[in-house]
């Protein structure tokens, strides 16, 4: 889990400094929130990669799409692929 996105997806207007990657190591410098506890950090963590994950996905099937359409037009794989760098497929 990564802290520092973790309390600023947490607490995004909050003004905070992390030592470490450990909520030891936090120091609070809001007075209008408090800090997020471990419970909530592991929470919002499953939801950044979840995020994450649905986002990768989408991407990768706007690029199968990309790539279908251009297919469907006669396109070949290798006429794609040096067009559209951006449409090869992700190693």
């Amino acid at each position: 889990m990564d802290l520092t996105q973790v309390i600023a997806y947490c607490r995004p207007n909050a003004t905070w400094a992390l030592n470490g990657n450990d909520l030891s190591g936090l120091t609070w410098l809001s007075n209008d929130s408090t800090p997020p506890s471990l419970a909530e950090c592991e929470a919002a963590w499953a939801e950044i990669e979840e995020a994450r994950v649905a986002a990768a996905a989408a991407r990768e099937a706007a690029r199968l799409s990309a790539r279908a359409r251009l297919a469907a037009q006669g396109w070949t794989d290798a006429e794609i692929d040096v067009t559209y760098p951006t449409l090869v497929a992700p190693a």
